[in-house]
């Protein structure tokens, strides 16, 4: 099943959180518009402090080209997924096979008691043991204090809804015609990208330097299901 880049929603859930879809036929494409909602939905909650911190690692053990299970002594003994909530990434900074480093996988979930973690996919190459990696969390979500009473990371219940909505949002604006599902031109409204021609005729340009397009618009609706959350940060902002 394909990802979203902060596994929010699954590409299969949008039938049950979005009224007027029946089916979801292209998992992959959904899982792009589910990722720019992520995107946008994070920008609109602003800086908070976040969950996870950044932490660094070895591979235990000899991880096969292709597999997705990672073991590692720093993930120790915790309940079943406390290291996958969110868009918590392993990036390889160090290995004896150099082809490897800078790749960098989302986690998608972890074993209660084994030290070991699953990632989304597996490398192309087998990762030896003594491999360097980092962990860190690229989501807004969940915050330091999205907690259950264990002390485990949990999502926010209203958060699923709101990405939701910013995806049908993007639905019903039409996604080529907004770049829907194209980050350079979404999600880094800064880039360096100026200029794309869509199949159905329909081109746009850009400034690099001016911030423009649907990065800038958030959902009516999941906007007040934030706000209605309390999942907006207003610290440090003008009012």
């Amino acid at each position: 099943m394909p990802y979203s880049a902060f596994n929010y929603v699954n590409p299969s859930e949008l039938v049950s959180l979005i009224p007027s879809i029946a089916t979801v036929t292209n998992e992959t494409l959904a899982a792009r518009f589910i990722s720019d909602a992520e995107y946008m939905i994070d920008a609109l909650a602003g800086p908070a402090p976040k969950f996870y911190p950044d932490i660094t690692g070895e591979v235990d053990a000899l991880m096969a080209s292709g597999a997705t299970g990672l073991t590692s002594d720093i993930f120790g003994s915790r309940k079943q997924n406390w290291w996958a909530v969110g868009g918590v990434y392993l990036r390889i900074v160090e290995s004896a096979t150099s082809g490897l480093v800078g790749q960098e996988r989302l986690v998608v979930s972890s074993g209660p008691a084994d030290d070991t973690i699953v990632l989304a996919t597996g490398f192309d190459l087998a990762v030896p043991a003594g491999t360097v990696f980092t962990f860190d969390q690229r989501s807004a979500f969940p915050r330091l204090w999205d907690q259950d009473s264990f002390g485990s990371p949990k999502m926010p219940h209203l958060l699923k809804q709101a990405v939701a909505a910013q995806v049908e949002y993007g639905l019903y604006a039409g996604g080529e015609s907004a770049g829907l599902g194209t980050a350079a031109l979404v999600t880094d409204a800064d880039g360096a990208v100026t200029q794309r021609s869509y199949g159905s005729g329909y081109s746009e340009s850009r400034d690099p330097n001016r911030r423009q397009g649907i990065a800038l618009y958030i959902a009516p609706r999941a906007r007040a299901i934030m706000q209605a959350g309390h999942l907006i940060n207003t610290a440090g902002y003008l009012r």
